[in-house]
């Protein structure tokens, strides 16, 4: 069964009809039909971060983990292998892209995001 990654950046467009990439990610999201969602806990932890807003960043979190099916994370039994991984990422990314993209990697699952530089590096690893 297919397996879709989604990042903050998705979620965000997906949730909010005021952004630019609105009706793409819904567009995107009519593919995922009985796929296996995943929503890693660090893009839950970005969601919470949406200060702005408390109202969106509230219907955000509750929306998502109302999607996903499973919250991968950075834990015990994967931590030498993401920094493994991480030894051939450039630096040029945070550490939370960094976790999502090995989480991604590591789940086998395709990666569902906005952000060009993040999608590109999915693509080459």
């Amino acid at each position: 069964m297919k397996t879709y990654l989604l990042d903050t950046s998705f979620l965000s467009a997906f949730l909010n009809n005021k952004d630019s990439n609105y009706f793409a990610a819904n567009e995107i999201a009519t593919e995922f039909g009985s796929a296996i969602i995943t929503v890693p806990t660090v893009v839950f932890a970005e969601l919470t971060s949406f200060s702005r807003n408390k109202e969106f960043r509230d219907f955000s979190v509750k929306t998502s983990l109302k999607m996903a099916d499973e919250t991968p994370s950075l834990n015990e039994s994967n931590l030498k292998r993401y920094i493994e991984f991480t030894k051939n990422l450039s630096h040029s990314f945070t550490a939370i892209d960094s976790v999502i993209l090995f989480l991604a990697k590591e789940n086998k699952s395709e990666l569902v995001t906005f952000d060009k530089k993040l999608q590109k590096l999915y693509q080459s690893v």
